[in-house]
């Protein structure tokens, strides 16, 4: 059921490259308008509201015009075949997970309420009851939670499960410190603190363990497959439980176009992919971009769009930056402010632009506009910026919603091939989606049991 899950939302990806590996700040250097399907073009006429429609695909759609053929597909298959959508309560390759159980909220003390955010605490008032599930079936007498932060979520495990012992390991030195000082105000048992780095190599975190659960809330990057591939190579670990984030940072980002690379600054990589993991799925490639739009949470968006609405102009005057960037030799993607623009509808509006966006970069700012305002063919004259910057929205928009509408399918291949990793090394795994995507976008709980 998974694999046939990860093989539709492979081909969608495939099939919608061209768009999945584009970004929007790119339309006028890359010409992206003339990509799109010309049925297509009917979308630009869509309002927010009906947006909203369209990408929620398990709402019907009222529109006054029939939508284009590939769009009523990926509406369906998104509802049938994406994992945000499959049903919460998971019994695939003998794993049960009974999702109502998991989901009784374990309430945090009114001491701990008041230190940690809503988003957070809503995290983990879910993801103890599960533990408590997960060790009914694969016992286990340490819990390692990898990356653990402030804390929080370790305290909130040691004062809940009992005869459990707990161990936050933190890289950054200032955030163990300040994990141990909220743990002296408690009076109840301590969690074990360690500054480490951790890879796949850490072996030495679980050498003392007879039966342990590795964990990571939020593990970013290559951090998550490295938690998984750690949990692999140890026999002693009897369960591991693992929520992704920052997709985009997997395989160190080397990928990235257009990577800037700064003097004197040396980068942690990896020395092992974090995608993709499995052998089945080792031919997949997902571009830095696509990896990128698997953070965005669509339900937030349609949310959004649905109540309020979006504004994009700054998509648009972003790309159009892009161009005279680029049409000046300044090269790609080098790195501007981010200037939140409402409406362009005067020269004056784009060279105010500029001179917040660019600040950063004099000498280019200055090239930029003397070339405008003095008249230089190879650019677009200063009067015309406005109207063609506005002429565009609408393209920018229903590309930006497609991208959002394709992500995930994206997260999917991700989460599915994580899954498949560990069930070719002899775990038994499954995807739960834990908590709520309008509260948090990084929703599912990878489950690996021994």
């Amino acid at each position: 059921q998974m694999k046939g899950k990860g093989r539709i939302a492979n081909r969608v990806c495939a099939e919608m490259k061209w768009l999945l590996d584009q970004y929007i700040i790119d339309l006028y250097v890359d010409e992206i308008w003339k990509k799109i399907p010309s049925s297509w073009k009917v979308l630009d006429r869509l309002s927010d509201l009906e947006w909203s429609q369209v990408m929620d695909e398990n709402v019907p759609c009222s529109l006054t015009f029939p939508l284009p053929l590939p769009i009523i597909c990926l509406r369906s298959l998104l509802r049938e075949y994406s994992l945000i959508n499959s049903s919460c309560s998971q019994s695939l390759n003998e794993v049960q997970i009974d999702h109502h159980k998991v989901c009784e909220y374990q309430s945090l003390t009114v001491y701990e309420k008041r230190r940690v955010k809503e988003k957070k605490r809503d995290e983990i008032e879910r993801i103890v009851p599960l533990l408590r599930t997960i060790r009914d079936i694969r016992p286990f007498s340490s819990f390692v939670d990898i990356g653990s932060g402030l804390g929080h979520l370790t305290r909130a495990i040691v004062s809940s499960i009992p005869h459990l012992a707990v161990r936050g390991v933190e890289g950054s030195e200032e955030l163990v410190e300040r994990a141990m000082e909220l743990d002296e105000k408690r009076s109840e048992k301590r969690v074990e603190r360690m500054k480490v780095w951790v890879d796949a190599h850490s072996k030495e975190l679980l050498a003392d363990d007879d039966a342990v659960c590795v964990g990571g809330l939020h593990a970013c990057g290559d951090l998550g497959p490295s938690i998984l591939r750690l949990a692999l190579s140890q026999s002693t670990v009897s369960a591991c439980l693992l929520f992704g984030c920052c997709y985009h940072k997997m395989n160190g980002g080397r990928d990235k176009l257009y990577r800037q690379e700064w003097e004197g600054v040396e980068e942690e990589m990896s020395s092992e992919n974090g995608f993709p993991m499995s052998e089945e799925w080792k031919d997949v490639k997902l571009s830095y971009a696509a990896r990128e739009l698997a953070c965005h949470s669509k339900s937030a968006y349609v949310k959004q769009l649905r109540e309020k609405g979006v504004n994009h102009m700054h998509h648009c005057v972003r790309a159009m930056g892009e161009l005279l960037i680029e049409k000046v030799g300044g090269g790609r993607h080098i790195g501007l402010r981010g200037v939140t623009m409402k409406r362009i509808e005067r020269s004056e509006d784009v060279l105010e632009w500029m001179d917040r966006a660019m600040i950063d970069h004099p000498l280019l700012k200055k090239n930029i506009k003397e070339k405008l305002l003095n008249g230089c063919p190879t650019l677009p004259s200063l009067d015309s910026l406005p109207s063609l910057i506005s002429s565009f929205c609408s393209t920018i928009t229903t590309l930006y919603h497609l991208r959002v509408m394709i992500a995930p399918f994206v997260e999917d291949i991700i989460l599915i091939d994580r899954v498949t990793a560990l069930r070719e090394s002899g775990m038994k795994s499954t995807v739960v989606r834990l908590f709520d995507p309008n509260i948090s976008p990084r929703c599912f709980a990878l489950i690996g049991l021994r």
